[in-house]
């Protein structure tokens, strides 16, 4: 996918790790996802339990669960974009339509959607 800022920046989305990107909650959904989260933990608990006793993978089933649990968070979450060279933000609404937020002046970072890790993040492609 390829947004096309005014500014002429292209902001590209072909990657899982890209740091311009963002997925946010809205703080009214937070706990509902919390709960499907929740509910997850305790089926693997279950099944755990009873795959001891049947010879079942753990392993698969953490994988499945795993799998569920990132399903639900992006079921849950929203996308944003900052476009690196004006720092606008493209920001999807609950019904996925994009609005897009012009930064106040120069000074707002470019960067607002960067790992809290920076530079220590572990796959850092900047």
């Amino acid at each position: 996918m390829k947004i096309f800022c005014e500014c002429g920046y292209v902001i590209y989305d072909n990657s899982a790790a890209i740091s311009y990107k963002a997925r946010f909650t809205a703080n009214q959904d937070s706990f509902d996802l919390c709960d499907k989260i929740e509910e997850q933990i305790k089926k693997l608990v279950t099944n755990i339990e009873y795959a001891a006793s049947n010879k079942i993978d753990v392993d698969v089933l953490v994988e499945d669960t795993m799998t569920n649990v990132s399903d639900t968070i992006i079921d849950y979450s929203r996308t944003i974009y900052q476009c690196s060279g004006c720092g606008r933000l493209f920001v999807d609404d609950n019904q996925f339509h994009t609005h897009v937020f012009i930064p106040q002046d120069d000074s707002v970072p470019k960067n607002l959607m960067r790992s809290i890790k920076g530079d220590k993040w572990r796959f850092n492609p900047d």
